[in-house]
């Protein structure tokens, strides 16, 4: 696991798994955030959604896009509970940046939404055909292209996440 690694609070909570923001504090008084997600307890007893939470962190470290929230690291922790250690992504998901709209009576402008769709798209191409260390090429299918998958980060940046369960 990335050293020092503190977890600061729960990020977001979804059906299967959990994300919290996570820092690491540098020597020189700087720090880096992460992305810590975690299976929910109940569903770590299902072997099955075990191994596909690990097959989920061997596929996206393997990827390396702008437009992909990047995976670093897969740990185990000592009681048994796995954790995938990402890039964090600041922003919102599509899904609550569509609900805000709505709520205001507005759309989202047409130069946003083809972003969201180009980058999106960026990624998807980029998944299907990327390689492995041989050579060999991955040919990954997300499985969940929804709202709630894409991110729109503050600085404006759209990022594709979980590729897995």
């Amino acid at each position: 696991m990335i050293a020092g690694l503190e977890i600061l609070n729960l990020h977001a909570q979804g059906g299967m798994a959990e994300v919290y923001r996570a820092r690491v504090a540098n020597p020189d008084g700087t720090e880096k955030i992460y992305a810590v997600k975690k299976i929910l307890p109940h569903f770590t007893k299902e072997q099955e959604l075990v191994r596909m939470f690990i097959e989920e962190a061997r596929v996206a470290a393997c990827l390396n896009c702008e437009q992909i929230v990047q995976v670093f690291d897969l740990v185990m922790s000592d009681t048994g509970e796995y954790f995938i250690v990402m890039e964090f992504a600041d922003g919102k998901d599509l899904a609550d940046v569509i609900y805000f709209a709505g709520q205001r009576k507005k759309r989202l402008p047409i130069s946003m939404a083809v972003q969201v769709a180009r980058d999106t798209l960026k990624a998807l191409h980029y998944a299907y055909n990327a390689t492995d260390s041989e050579g060999r090429p991955l040919r990954l299918v997300h499985r969940d292209v929804s709202p709630h998958n894409i991110i729109i980060t503050y600085d404006g940046r759209v990022k594709l996440t979980d590729f897995g369960i």
